[in-house]
């Protein structure tokens, strides 16, 4: 029986460390890869909770329409606000323009759900509005 040579063992224990070295490397960067998505997709689960909470909160959307209506340019405009079922109704028949600019830019500005805008023109200093807001 012939003696194996021991470089011929000292090269194949090298080759199978690269080999095991290089598999190490890739399963390295596949868990980098992972990790990464997994940190982008945890951020993007709490923006949308933080955009549910704004969007999604029926106590915050009514304070904050009742407290646009109180303003002082919409005392006298007249706007009348309905309750039903999940959506709230601004009805504003005859406003002044500097009143309705208002209220839209308000309406416009917060973090309300507007379902449907109507806005008609009566005259050069008039016009109509109707908004539906939903809860």
């Amino acid at each position: 029986m012939k003696n194996i040579n021991p470089f011929y063992i000292i090269l194949l224990l090298l080759v199978i460390l690269i080999v095991v070295l290089f598999n190490l490397m890739h399963v390295k960067d596949t868990l980098h890869e992972a990790q990464n998505s997994f940190d982008k997709t945890k951020m993007m689960v709490h923006n949308i909770v933080d955009l549910e909470k704004n969007w999604d909160n029926k106590k915050r959307t009514k304070d904050s329409l009742r407290r646009i209506l109180k303003s002082s340019f919409l005392r006298k405009a007249g706007i009348i606000k309905k309750d039903k079922r999940g959506l709230i109704e601004l009805n504003g028949r005859s406003m002044d323009s500097k009143s309705a600019s208002y209220l839209i830019s308000r309406l416009l500005n917060e973090p309300f759900t507007i379902t449907s805008m109507k806005i008609h023109r009566l005259s050069k200093e008039r016009a109509s509005l109707y908004v539906e807001i939903k809860l």
